[in-house]
């Protein structure tokens, strides 16, 4: 159960590297010159080129592997202390991806609307800004779940 969690994780992150993608060409096509507080959309595009190609290839990795090998494709739980030497770097991962979801989904929610009537103006920028929130939260559902069920049951 553990390794769908993982594969779920690593899937989010695909989905949000797509997601920055299609909404920086968006913003990109979009661009509000009026507001200079509104995201051209171009530091999206790089960020979706550069990790979409990566996170796609991670994900056909792994579900090779799990075809191939069958659940004990992250590390056989056998190794304790291997595992003592990658937790705290798991947690440091995940904890700048999140705050990457957080922070960068609450700054397009402002951005979107206005603060005095709080009225949504950039129906795109509220909207991408939810949903990076959105991803947030499954990205760290499946990041506990992948943590606390271990991968196999059977060794």
């Amino acid at each position: 159960m553990g390794l769908i969690f993982f594969n779920l994780m690593i899937l989010t992150v695909t989905l949000t590297a797509l997601l920055l993608l299609v909404f920086g060409i968006v913003f990109a096509k979009n661009k509000d010159k009026s507001n200079p507080k509104r995201s051209n959309g171009v530091w999206l595009i790089v960020l979706g080129a550069i990790l979409l190609p990566l996170f796609l290839i991670l994900d056909i990795y792994f579900l090779v592997r799990e075809a191939s090998e069958g659940a004990d494709v992250i590390g056989n739980g056998t190794l304790l202390i291997g595992s003592l030497f990658i937790w705290p770097i798991v947690l440091i991962v995940d904890a700048g991806v999140l705050t990457f979801y957080l922070v960068t989904g609450i700054s397009f929610m402002r951005s979107g609307k206005n603060k005095k009537t709080k009225e949504i103006v950039a129906i795109d920028h509220y909207v991408f800004g939810r949903l990076l929130i959105i991803f947030g939260i499954a990205y760290i559902v499946c990041a506990i779940g992948a943590t606390f069920i271990p991968p196999s049951f059977l060794g």
